[in-house]
């Protein structure tokens, strides 16, 4: 896999503007909107590919039921410290494709948050640990008065806004250096949508910014 750096490098140097920091700067955010638009597409038409999936941990804190919708239930309720990187969404209840443990090995079931007594009602139900999604937040039902960290693992619009801080799942924070999580097959699609398009757009603003500059400069 290519790097971030690589690719956008290779954009900004085929038109001649290899040392246009804030292009390049554009051209990064252009080819991770565009990747994210591209794996939309293919999830569509093929389903998940596991190569986009990333995992971490997120820190989990307990919260008053009132936090969440109020719910009358005798279930403790913990909520991700921190929001959640935004998500690429799918077909699918959930847009997540593992929720639970940190060591991967308890999934969590996911429930609508009108459907959390309900649920928690049946047999087989009560000692499950379940979960909901919600304003950018985790939510997780359970009977336990601790949870310090689940696991989660889907696919971010962006890799690089994932939180990998104190991550024993990944321990590593992103860089432009890095191998970003992106197909051989879509990069050659996703720089022709960029030059064809939204490069111009980017090209056009930054004139018009350098433009600006220069009038100010010669007041």
């Amino acid at each position: 896999m290519a790097s971030l750096r690589q690719l956008a490098t290779e954009v900004i140097d085929a038109i001649n503007q290899p040392f246009n920091e804030l292009l390049y700067q554009r051209v990064k955010d252009l080819i991770v909107h565009e990747r994210s638009l591209a794996i939309r597409r293919s999830i569509q038409r093929h389903g998940i590919d596991s190569e986009f999936k990333q995992r971490y941990k997120v820190p989990m804190i307990r919260v008053d039921k009132s936090d969440f919708y109020n719910i009358d239930t005798n279930l403790k309720v913990f909520r991700s410290v921190n929001k959640i990187a935004r998500l690429v969404r799918f077909q699918n209840d959930s847009p997540f494709t593992y929720v639970g443990s940190v060591t991967h090995d308890n999934p969590f079931i996911f429930v609508e948050p009108f459907a959390v007594e309900g649920i928690d009602s049946l047999r087989y139900m009560k000692y499950v640990f379940k979960y909901s999604f919600n304003n950018a937040h985790i939510y997780v039902f359970n009977r336990n008065n601790t949870l310090e960290n689940i696991g989660v693992e889907t696919i971010f619009a962006d890799p690089r806004f994932v939180d990998y801080s104190d991550n024993t799942i990944a321990p590593v924070t992103f860089t432009d250096d890095m191998e970003f999580l992106i197909s051989e097959d879509m990069i050659s699609d996703i720089k022709l949508k960029i030059f064809s398009g939204d490069l111009r757009i980017a090209l056009t603003d930054d004139k018009e910014v350098n433009m600006n500059e220069d009038e100010e400069v010669s007041r």
